[in-house]
């Protein structure tokens, strides 16, 4: 694309990640495309050029749990629903990062037969064996 800057490309990746999370937020996996880069306040065909699929989104949300995996001390809490304290953010945190992950695995068709926990373990996994 002709006179777009990285950052403008960055800025756009962040506008749709938030409008995601809102659009998902409100409307769970029924979320459309259309809605998303409405909400960015962006072309439709901008959610296609960063997320082209589904795997797309799913692999993103993974990359975005290893990061936060490897800044987090005690990762293994997202898997197991944080803190026993449902009112902690950690806890709060964990149990939207397993629902998010849980619907773009639904979303992504990935086999049937893998669990969000199970994906979550193996990121984590991943996420400490590369540091």
């Amino acid at each position: 694309m002709a006179g777009t800057s990285q950052a403008d490309v960055r800025g756009n990746r962040a506008r749709l990640l938030a409008a995601a999370r809102g659009a998902f937020a409100t409307d769970g996996t029924e979320a459309s495309l259309h809605d998303v880069a409405r909400r960015a306040g962006v072309g439709i065909g901008t959610p296609y050029r960063h997320f082209p699929t589904r795997e797309d989104a799913l692999l993103t949300w993974l990359n975005d749990l290893a990061a936060g995996t490897r800044t987090l001390s005690g990762a293994t809490a997202i898997d197991h629903g944080g803190t026993g304290e449902e009112s902690s953010e950690l806890h709060v945190s964990c149990a939207a990062r397993r629902a998010s992950g849980a619907r773009l695995l639904e979303r992504a068709q990935v086999r049937a037969d893998v669990t969000v926990h199970e994906v979550i373990a193996l990121a984590i996994g991943l996420a400490r064996a590369a540091q």
